[in-house]
């Protein structure tokens, strides 16, 4: 490791339930920081730390509070759904949690690292699909990704094995020479995707991934967002739909910057006063609970 930088290591841990002292060919040694598999693991961090920790997550502009003292848990491996009507503080948050805005008040952490103390360490942790993706018009789809190698940093080696991988995720491989201005909308969506997947984050903010796109795309996305899932990958997703939300494994609904309920599907359904109820009408039950 050079410079504090991640480094990925292939060899085990010799105590338990901490990543700081590591061991190879019999030879103990310390270790800041370990890369292992999708883990990023820091030096006196917990192995069941979770991947992103909100605690009273607080957003002041002058007089208007955009997020109040919200608080959550993401576990990693797992798909949280963030939903919300547009202006209730759903993307306040999501740059908090990426280091993009400073927050008024609480903390939070990624993969261990903070927030407000290290907001530089966190934005390398992190893939960020943004509804607006910047992409370079006059460049194509190939052209495009291999900027964004550059950009994180990859070797050429790790680039070209890096853009094979999300090309056969994404199954954009076709379009790989098309202009990226050129893409219809479902396939510029793809695109945006394997670019916040390019340098494998550990952690990966999704704004709207499947606006866009039609049905069976949609659900090719999701498949793949399970299956990365299910082999470590973190994703929190913001999403408006409610067939989507009963994919992720935990929600929680924001609204005018106050988190109105976060737990499972059915946590909220229960809290809404019916397990037998839809997600729609228990989320509806919990907005109408709060403006009586």
């Amino acid at each position: 490791m050079k410079n504090g930088a991640p480094t990925r290591i292939a060899w085990g841990h010799s105590s338990v339930g901490r990543a700081s002292r590591w061991q190879r060919e019999g030879q103990e040694f310390e270790s800041p920081c370990l890369h292992f598999g999708v883990f990023f693991l820091h030096e006196g961090q917990a192995l069941n730390e979770p991947a992103i920790e909100a605690d009273g997550l607080t957003k002041r502009y002058d007089a208007h509070t955009a997020v109040n003292a919200v608080s959550f848990r993401v576990e990693r491996g797992s798909i949280f759904g963030f939903l919300g009507p547009n202006g209730s503080g759903k993307s306040t948050t999501v740059k908090m949690l990426c280091g993009l805005v400073k927050p008024t008040a609480g903390s939070a952490r990624i993969d261990g690292i903070s927030v407000t103390r290290d907001a530089k360490a966190v934005r390398r942790h992190i893939g960020y699909m943004a509804q607006g993706f910047a992409f370079y018009g006059d460049l194509t789809s190939q052209e495009n990704l291999e900027f964004y190698t550059r950009a994180y940093g990859l070797s050429r080696a790790r680039a070209r094995e890096r853009i094979a991988e999300v090309v056969s995720w994404t199954g954009i491989g076709p379009h790989l020479r098309q202009r990226a201005d050129r893409l219809s909308g479902g396939w510029q969506r793809r695109l945006a995707l394997a670019a916040a997947l390019i340098h494998d984050p550990p952690v990966v903010f999704l704004d709207e991934p499947t606006a866009g796109i039609d049905p069976v795309a949609r659900r090719e996305v999701w498949e793949l967002l399970l299956r990365l899932a299910a082999n470590g990958k973190t994703f929190f997703v913001t999403t408006h739909a409610m067939d989507e939300a009963q994919r992720c494994g935990h929600l929680a609904y924001i609204l005018e910057g106050e988190l109105l309920a976060c737990g499972s599907s059915d946590d909220l359904r229960r809290s809404a006063g019916g397990e037998g109820l839809s997600l729609e009408d228990a989320i509806v039950s919990l907005v109408r609970r709060a403006a009586s």
